[in-house]
């Protein structure tokens, strides 16, 4: 995986499947790098709140700022370790990006679009830093990536940010099996745009209108599983 993310979902879709009740306002970031201002959920009482936040956290004891942290090591990492267990955000996020033979790749879920990935905050002078957490690659994505961020839908939301035992939030981390991906090749300019440009986000060769098809019949695919999937159910 490489750090750049896409979060570009409008702010009452965010509330309603992240059971959010104040409004806010961001700006979409089709292009998300470290040190930008993003959108994060964290931890209020027994609910969560939306902040925004600057990615990537220097750590007390250190001066190079982490960005994205390992969850195989992250539990004997002080003092990440810490955070894991009192401090733990949520990132919102629509696709993330992997590298792979000199190709960039976008991945995304087929369903929900929106979804989370898991990360640690601290908040310093009014001011919150998150780092992003990875764990090992879906078998899906094994033949482009090695690793990727640490993701889950929003129904999960509320398990991740209380829970206070580190096996269930561990088991966050285990292989995203669970989940049905979509990816395709973009333009490498994304690692180097600082024009927020969502165009870049389109599949090499494609234009807005074919991928706007493309999206269509993805979800009237996912529509007809899942209608099959109920059926079943049923006897």
């Amino acid at each position: 995986m490489i750090d750049i993310y896409t979060i570009a979902s409008k702010p009452q879709h965010i509330m309603d499947h992240c059971r959010l009740h104040k409004k806010f306002k961001y700006n979409p970031s089709f292009q998300a790098h470290p040190g930008m201002h993003l959108p994060i959920l964290i931890k209020d009482g027994e609910t969560s709140r939306l902040v925004m936040a600057n990615w990537g956290i220097v750590p007390s004891n250190g001066t190079e700022q982490v960005n994205v942290i390992d969850t195989g090591s992250i539990l004997r990492t002080p003092p990440f370790n810490v955070l894991m267990k009192t401090q733990r955000c949520a990132i919102l996020a629509n696709c993330f990006f992997g590298l792979h033979k000199e190709e960039l790749y976008l991945i995304r879920l087929i369903r929900p679009r929106l979804f989370c990935i898991g990360g640690i905050y601290v908040e310093k002078d009014n001011s919150y830093f998150f780092s992003m957490l990875k764990t090992e690659s879906a078998d899906v994505l094994g033949g482009i990536m090695e690793d990727m961020p640490l993701i889950f839908t929003p129904e999960r939301l509320h398990i991740w940010l209380q829970s206070e035992h580190t096996f269930t939030i561990m088991n966050f981390a285990s292989k995203a099996g669970g989940h049905w991906f979509d990816f395709f090749k973009v333009d490498k300019d994304i690692l180097a745009s600082t024009s927020n440009d969502k165009n870049l986000l389109v599949p090499l060769g494609m234009s807005l209108q074919q991928m706007q098809r493309r999206n269509d019949k993805l979800s009237e695919l996912d529509f007809q599983d899942e209608r099959a999937n109920r059926k079943s159910m049923k006897h």
